[in-house]
């Protein structure tokens, strides 16, 4: 006996075209195959769950958050000055979407839908925010007097401000309550002064046998006033005696 195998989907149709199959005593074999399951491409085919088990269902996706649409909108230029002090403090334009809806900046897509972003640009400019100043010695003046026990000078300071840029002293720039300028006072004498060692009462009017000799002096003239003056202020320390004629 011949074993004639014929798919089940083909079973009616070879049944109806071919009478007395059976009764030719040739057995039929309908061979059962599994259809497997179609699975579109892409999409992963559910796992088969065990007899009882609930199936999981898979996530649901979640949606992307939308961004609001601002309308009212405009370009808004700010000036950013870097913290440098001067004349020629470096700085620029910077550029942002401003939303009125929400009073504060936002993505720059929502002016740019309607303008063209301006461009950012550098420049110089006058920054003294950032400015400190401080004192700097000033040079000494002459003294008020060239003849004097108690002559007195002064030094003026200087208000440096950070840049190496000398201004003017004010409140807003150096303070005024910090310790500058200066003051000394001292003994003067120099050429100007007319003043000459005087020889005391009672001292030799002469001294034998020498040429002349210098004796300290204890007394100092001033001839513009006829008085005498403290002794430091004589150049010369000494008086002269001459040698007597015999």
């Amino acid at each position: 006996m011949r074993r004639i195998l014929i798919a089940v989907s083909a079973l009616p149709a070879i049944l109806t075209s071919t009478p007395g199959l059976a009764q030719d005593r040739e057995e039929v074999v309908v061979m059962r195959r599994p259809i497997p399951t179609m699975v579109k491409r892409g999409v992963q085919a559910p796992a088969p769950s065990t007899p009882g088990e609930t199936p999981t269902p898979a996530p649901t996706p979640t949606p992307a958050p939308v961004e609001p649409v601002y309308t009212d909108v405009e370009w808004s230029t700010e000036w950013d000055v870097e913290p440098s002090c001067g004349t020629q403090a470096k700085g620029r334009t910077i550029t942002k979407c401003y939303s009125y809806e929400i009073e504060d900046y936002v993505a720059d897509s929502h002016c740019a839908a309607t303008s063209p972003k301006p461009a950012d640009s550098t420049f110089t400019t006058s920054n003294y925010s950032a400015c400190t100043y401080s004192w700097v010695p000033g040079i000494w003046q002459g003294w008020d007097s060239y003849c004097s026990m108690n002559a007195t000078r002064i030094r003026v300071d200087r208000c440096l401000r950070s840049d190496g840029t000398y201004v003017s002293r004010t409140p807003t720039t150096c303070n005024p309550n910090e310790p500058h300028d200066g003051q000394e006072t001292g003994v003067i004498v120099n050429e100007l002064c007319n003043y000459y060692p005087v020889r005391p009462a009672g001292a030799p009017q002469c001294v034998p046998n020498t040429t002349g000799t210098e004796f300290p002096a204890t007394e100092c003239y001033d001839p513009a006033t006829g008085k005498n003056v403290p002794m430091e202020l004589c150049k010369k320390k000494t008086y002269l005696v001459l040698a007597c004629p015999y």
